[in-house]
């Protein structure tokens, strides 16, 4: 990185996701960030491709922020009745065998759960204060910095077609073969068309503009660390791809480049080192060094600890089909994904939803027969990482991934939910007589009343809910 004296020789260019990156962080972080941008604003150059990127994002970008202080209530509420919802399910069958006081116990569940709302009201109230100085504040700064960045001379001049056509018939070409950059945006879904090429575009203004500039050396920052763009190691300051520093040359022989991240961008020329900003500009890359094996092992540890009747009701009860019991599960295909990282009391915490598709592999026992099925589904589970203050990223990388250590000292599960679960029956075995049912669901014509109409079910019309089958699905049970 050269120095700041030296700043005259050099051009700083920012990629479109770290610009925008401005608009997603904290009150106080987003101000860090943009002041670190301006500071060495007389040194920015920005290609016309990140100006049209940036125009046709900003806007979305920084209403999804403001949202998250409008729709924080809406989402509480809707968490806490779904909860609720639940819990009451639960207790139908509590009811229908009238168990002592279940009324009463019913009706203070119901009011405790109503507290609930005048708590999340008073939080809500509580930010206001912080939206409007981020309405008001920080996205006016941040709104009057870029506008009169992008309409300066600082920009550079769009490709005409003909450089656009050459850039598309050698992108098919390079995607193909995974030449960098730009090819792992080949299959996303928002990048249809020429946006595909939307790095390679960059790419290639930025040789263009390096071989005709006077200053000697560029400094081209990037949001994330893509493996198009940056060679994977088990350090923070990931090193270019050979590929682009090769190609680089080629076209500017004796000039140079350095491609580094954000983070790693701000880490160089802060003397002071902002440290609680740069946690939290390397949280996605921390975790994502983790082991990933480790830390999807956290859901079957959850699935594992599940009470089987537990989860069989549960699953009942969103599916609407009768389960007696989970003999087996399957994780697979997880991401993870809402990651943020807190400091408390010397300790960094790092909140990750670790998220999954599953499935159960289920069984319903009849006095004639049992039903075989599979329930399909996701499974969240929110856990915190653990990470001593004392302790630098690389050294909490290196033990985590330590094969002899104990997940428990680093990993705590504060909440799980199953969502979106579908019933597949695949086969129907016949129970003989001299065979005993596993459970109580298989005594046969011992079923109870429909909680709601009062018709008794059986083994066809039981909803699995406490009601059949006809009022489940008119009366949205």
């Amino acid at each position: 990185m050269v120095e700041n004296e030296k700043f005259e020789e050099t051009l700083i260019i920012f990629d479109t996701s770290s610009l925008l990156d401005v608009y997603r962080y904290s009150i106080t972080n987003s101000k860090r960030i943009l002041d670190y941008i301006t500071k060495y604003s007389d040194y920015i150059w920005i290609p016309h491709q990140v100006k049209e990127e940036m125009q046709r994002n900003m806007e979305n970008v920084r209403t999804e922020h403001i949202n998250k202080y409008k729709d924080i209530s809406k989402r509480l509420n809707r968490e806490i009745e779904k909860t609720k919802n639940s819990i009451k399910s639960k207790l139908v069958n509590y009811k229908k065998y009238k168990i002592t006081g279940i009324d009463n116990f019913e009706s203070e569940v119901e009011t405790k759960f109503n507290e609930f709302t005048p708590i999340i009201d008073k939080y809500k109230d509580s930010l206001k204060e912080e939206e409007e100085v981020y309405k008001e504040y920080i996205l006016n700064l941040v709104d009057e910095f870029y506008k009169e960045l992008l309409s300066s001379n600082r920009v550079g001049p769009k490709m005409n077609i003909v450089e656009l056509m050459e850039i598309i018939k050698e992108g098919e070409l390079r995607y193909k073969y995974h030449i960098p950059p730009g090819y792992e945006d080949n299959d996303k879904d928002n990048s249809k068309g020429i946006r595909r090429f939307g790095d390679l575009i960059l790419w290639k203004e930025i040789l263009k503009k390096a071989s005709a500039m006077d200053q000697k050396h560029i400094i081209f920052v990037l949001s994330d660390t893509k493996e198009d763009w940056f060679t994977k190691n088990n350090d923070l300051h990931e090193e270019a791809r050979g590929e682009l520093l090769e190609e680089y040359q080629y076209h500017t022989n004796d000039k140079t480049i350095e491609i580094t991240s954000l983070s790693n961008f701000i880490d160089k020329v802060n003397n002071s080192s902002d440290k609680e900003l740069l946690v939290d500009l390397r949280k996605t890359r921390v975790i994502s060094k983790l082991s990933r094996d480790k830390i999807e092992s956290v859901v079957d540890t959850f699935l594992s600890s599940v009470d089987p009747n537990d989860l069989a009701d549960d699953i009942s009860n969103q599916t609407r089909d009768k389960i007696s019991e989970v003999y087996d599960f399957e994780v697979e295909e997880t991401q993870i994904d809402n990651i943020s990282v807190n400091l408390d009391r010397g300790v960094y915490k790092y909140s990750i939803d670790v998220i999954g598709t599953v499935q159960f592999r289920c069984a319903t026992y009849y006095s004639s027969h049992i039903s075989y099925g599979d329930v399909h589904g996701i499974v969240k589970v929110n856990c915190e990482v653990i990470r001593h203050a004392t302790e630098n990223e690389k050294e909490f990388i290196n033990r985590f991934n330590d094969n002899d250590l104990d997940l428990l000292q680093v990993i705590d599960i504060k909440s799980a939910v199953l969502e979106g679960l579908s019933y597949f029956w695949s086969s129907d075995e016949d129970i003989y007589e001299d065979e005993e049912p596993e459970n109580d669901y298989a005594v046969g014509g011992d079923y109870p009343q429909c909680g709601y109409c009062g018709k008794e079910m059986n083994a066809i019309n039981d909803a699995g809910n406490g009601y059949c089958i006809s009022c489940t699905e008119e009366k949205n049970l």
